[in-house]
């Protein structure tokens, strides 16, 4: 079953492997403020599946509305370590280049509750392990958290990640990711090993 929506002037196409209302509803309202028309929504689902967790699902939207387009793709890891520090940078660059969006925004979204995500200096690898350092100096794993249903670990890793935060929105201009010169973004584990996603949206023109 394929998910079409309906936009005055509009038609685009929505293929997602998990809730494929979130990045429908989106589209919808994102064309719906640029346009200044408003949508109607008949929603198929279109399912696809990466076959291990290495390979790349990509799950492509895209939207023709007076020169905007959109584009979502999942990424998936093979597997993270406790503690992990994960580059995104490189991948997140390609994608956005690929979708040829010149000027708008990436959204990266982790949809995982013991993860986070993060812009820092890519210069020294030291750096990286002194943010997970002062990460758990600041919410060490206890026996006393009221979260019981996991481990403590599990319950730290709550906290951290809603502390660090779980997205990050980034602009595009001139058809590339503005970062700074020393910037790189990057997936913080805190748990682990666990097999990993992200979701990067771009959207512009």
């Amino acid at each position: 079953e394929a998910s079409l929506v309906k936009i005055p002037k509009t038609e685009y196409e929505v293929t997602s492997p998990i809730m494929s209302f979130i990045p429908g509803a989106l589209l919808a309202g994102y064309v719906s403020s640029m346009s200044g028309e408003p949508y109607s929504r008949g929603f198929r689902t279109h399912w696809q599946f990466a076959e291990d967790a290495s390979a790349i699902h990509k799950s492509n939207i895209e939207i023709v509305n007076e020169g905007i387009i959109m584009k979502i793709e999942l990424k998936k890891f093979n597997e993270t370590k406790f503690n992990d520090v994960v580059k995104l940078t490189d991948d997140i660059k390609a994608f956005v280049e690929s979708t040829g969006v010149k000027e708008g925004q990436c959204i990266i979204f982790n949809p995982h509750t013991t993860a986070g995500l993060t812009i820092t200096s890519f210069w020294d690898p030291n750096g990286f392990e002194d943010i997970q350092n002062e990460v758990c100096r600041l919410i060490p794993t206890r026996i006393d958290f009221k979260h019981q249903h996991d481990t403590p670990t599990d319950a730290a890793g709550h906290v951290k990640s809603t502390l660090i935060g779980v997205d990050l929105p980034l602009i595009i201009h001139d058809g590339k990711l503005l970062l700074g010169s020393s910037q790189g973004i990057y997936f913080l584990e805190f748990d682990g090993p666990r097999k990993r996603s992200f979701y990067v949206q771009v959207m512009g023109e």
